[in-house]
């Protein structure tokens, strides 16, 4: 898992970090679609932007793993949420 961040100059790095709770997204950074995988139970999936606004509310399948579309986002930083969970990925 990778995690973008800023230090004092304002540049940008990218670490890797291991997700919370097995929550995992691939690709990361993604273009088209993401694999959001680590799932269990039927609790809701959202999808913001740095702002908090909620973007995307994935429908929930069958299985422990979902696929997002995220063509129709714009280039930039976003946070799925599930349960007590959040990770980061990038959307080029």
């Amino acid at each position: 898992m990778k995690m973008l961040t800023w230090n004092n100059l304002c540049h940008l790095k990218v670490e890797n970090v291991s997700a919370t709770d097995g929550l995992a997204i691939s690709p990361n950074p993604a273009n088209d679609v993401i694999l959001i995988s680590g799932l269990a139970g039927n609790d809701p999936i959202k999808v913001y932007d740095v702002i908090g606004h909620e973007v995307i509310c994935p429908k929930r399948r069958s299985g422990n793993s979902v696929s997002v579309d995220i063509k129709a986002l714009a280039s930039g930083l976003y946070i799925v949420k599930y349960k007590s969970s959040a990770v980061r990925f990038l959307k080029n």
